[in-house]
């Protein structure tokens, strides 16, 4: 059942911790949000704040689903503790990655929330790489490393994607990177390469999954050494390198 976003419930999520709610700073918030075409939360998700479930809480935001003009859209909202002053360059960012399919598009936003598209699908952490057939893995993989060469062609770095668990959303077999709160297009990008790290050469059960599921045949070496190619001259010739290397034995299976 939708939540108002000027009720007693939604307070508590918007103007999250607690001791907020009441405050000058909440009561704009809301004000804000309102204004924005924010007019409910729907209660989705693993998190729970106060008696409302949410899509996700961090140190620094929550993420709610609600009801809004454009739609039903993710709202992402600073904690009211947070040291991040404002979530207006995680927009901005947001918006141009979303340009190129690369991350959910951003409607409006403020120092204090972000509404945008609302991804419904599978967090990276939670994918059962043995439940692809070897051609869908093999998809996943070469459009997850695809992106993150694209997110590295427009001078973005995303900054967690050597940790991608949570920072990448699974719709069907494309992917988007989600929660830009660290990106910067001040550092030189390294998204290719962490994330290729990530999913191909340290040990976890996420990288031996794809690994098998996709039948790569590469090994860490290989790999590793494709990649500080890649690293010192970025570029399609390097990443082409790279995807040939993992492909190697693919079509004689």
């Amino acid at each position: 059942m939708a939540v108002r976003i000027d009720s007693p419930e939604a307070l508590e999520v918007v103007c999250f911790p607690r001791h907020a709610v009441g405050t000058e700073e909440c009561r704009s918030r809301v004000e804000s949000l309102a204004e924005a075409g924010v007019r409910s939360i729907i209660p989705r998700g693993r998190s729970l704040v106060g008696r409302v479930r949410v899509l996700g809480k961090g140190h620094a935001s929550v993420v709610f689903l609600a009801e809004t003009v454009y739609g039903l859209k993710a709202v992402k909202v600073r904690r009211t503790d947070s040291k991040r002053p404002s979530l207006e360059e995680e927009a901005r960012l947001l918006s141009l990655a979303s340009r190129h399919r690369l991350a959910p598009r951003p409607y409006a936003w403020s120092k204090d929330f972000i509404v945008m598209d609302y991804l419904e699908g599978t967090l990276l952490e939670d994918l059962d790489a043995q439940a692809l057939d070897r051609g869908d893995a093999q998809v996943l993989l070469a459009r997850l490393l695809g992106k993150a060469f694209v997110l590295d062609r427009i001078g973005i770095d995303h900054g967690e994607l050597s940790r991608p668990h949570r920072h990448v959303i699974l719709v069907r077999l494309e992917p988007f990177f989600i929660d830009f709160e660290s990106a910067s297009t001040a550092r030189r990008p390294n998204n290719l390469t962490s994330l290729a790290s990530a999913l191909l050469v340290k040990p976890s059960s996420l990288s031996a999954g794809l690994r098998r599921a996709a039948g790569v045949e590469a090994g860490v070496e290989e790999i590793v050494g494709a990649l500080r190619r890649y690293k010192k001259n970025p570029g399609p010739q390097t990443l082409r390198s790279l995807l040939l290397l993992l492909r190697r034995g693919w079509e004689h299976r």
